[in-house]
């Protein structure tokens, strides 16, 4: 795995040293590498792994699960960040006195998102911000030349592995051009042809279009850029800038509407020109 080295070997000593938790959560961001780390952990451990769901019937299906095997076993709870108070307190009763051999391991984008209940029962692992050179070290592993200005675009906008691989599912400098003809036409255009930049943005993994947060990120980059290339503009450009990581925070909050966020980002951006 490309980067984690402090995380992983914090891990890989307390499993040594066997302490490692038998309920643990690893927090990071959507591609950010939880589930690769999970698997570490799982090979580390020398266990079986075991994928779940996050309902409350998949949870009830677990404790009965859990119960009849003896095998050391890894249960892997992934992108747990939806669980409902019911599913969360069918797994704060088997992670209460959890069997020997079973270990749980929680996978979270943000826990701003889980009840303090099931955060404070379990251990908590943060994944470390990817360097540029982790990131281009992971892009090159993927594909083994870039441009220079793909290489620039590559470690300004992706922070994490997974922001790699959905930028490449693209052409690189088309995306960057695409955001450039944003920023120079959302507030000049009519409001039924502004509306019209969702077409081209992914609220889901929808191929042939660009993630939403990715798309944000370049916005706010190329807008710093403004600010000090069209100095008569610059306060709509920070004005720009400020709305943007606002909506870009406001996807920390699981069960939202994307498109409808993005249609209200739209109306802000072109209310403060």
């Amino acid at each position: 795995m490309i980067g984690q080295k402090a995380l992983l070997t914090t891990l890989g000593v307390q499993i040594d040293n066997e302490v490692f938790p038998q309920f643990s959560i690893l927090v990071g961001s959507e591609g950010s590498g939880r589930k690769t780390i999970a698997r570490i952990i799982t090979q580390l451990l020398k266990a079986n792994s075991v994928m779940c769901g996050i309902t409350a019937e998949d949870i009830k299906l677990l404790t009965n699960t859990v119960m009849k095997v003896t095998d050391k076993t890894v249960y892997i709870i992934p992108d747990a960040d939806n669980m409902s108070v019911n599913a969360i307190n069918a797994l704060l009763k088997i992670t209460e006195e959890p069997p020997k051999n079973a270990y749980f391991i929680m996978t979270i984008q943000d826990d701003y998102n889980v009840l303090s209940t099931i955060k404070s029962r379990g251990t908590i692992y943060r994944i470390e911000p990817y360097s540029a050179e982790e990131i281009m070290q992971y892009a090159m592993s993927i594909k083994d030349y870039y441009t220079p200005e793909e290489t620039e675009i590559i470690i300004n906008v992706c922070l994490t592995p997974g922001d790699v691989e959905k930028i490449l599912k693209e052409d690189i400098v088309e995306f960057w051009e695409y955001v450039i003809k944003v920023i120079d036409n959302i507030a000049t255009v009519s409001i039924a042809n502004s509306f019209k930049i969702a077409e081209n943005i992914a609220f889901k993994d929808e191929e042939g279009k660009y993630n939403l947060k990715l798309f944000w990120r370049a916005f706010m980059l190329l807008c710093t850029e403004y600010m000090t290339k069209y100095l008569d503009d610059r306060i709509k450009y920070a004005n720009w800038v400020k709305i943007t990581s606002q909506y870009l925070q406001s996807l920390r909050t699981t069960g939202l509407n994307r498109q409808s966020l993005f249609d209200g980002w739209i109306l802000e951006i072109r209310g403060n020109q």
